[in-house]
């Protein structure tokens, strides 16, 4: 179950010597705004630039924050639909009709 996310972890570190090679280019700031793999990326590419615009780490800090935000909200109203039902496994349709519900 851990798969999917360590291969999101992993990604970067695949990448990382053409992130660090250039980092400014336009994949390397697409890929710095996607929210699990923002701080592996603006920390390699803030080492390989020191001058990288201050408003792009300020940015991707916001949408971080966001993104954390939004994924407690909806863990939350899961958990809050979830509790109340045990005994059998929700799909993945089950879960996204409680973060709906709720």
């Amino acid at each position: 179950m851990v798969f999917p996310l360590s291969v999101i972890t992993i990604i970067p570190m695949i990448f990382g010597p053409y992130f660090v090679e250039f980092p400014a280019s336009v994949l390397s700031i697409v890929l710095s705004y996607v929210p699990p793999i923002t701080p592996f990326i603006m920390v390699l590419r803030v080492c390989a630039d020191p001058n990288t615009p201050v408003w792009q780490i300020v940015s991707t800090l916001a949408l971080l924050w966001a993104a954390v935000g939004a994924t407690v909200w909806a863990a939350g109203k899961v958990f809050r639909t979830g509790v109340l039902m045990y005994g059998k496994p929700p799909s993945l349709r089950e879960l996204l009709h409680w973060v709906r519900y709720s």
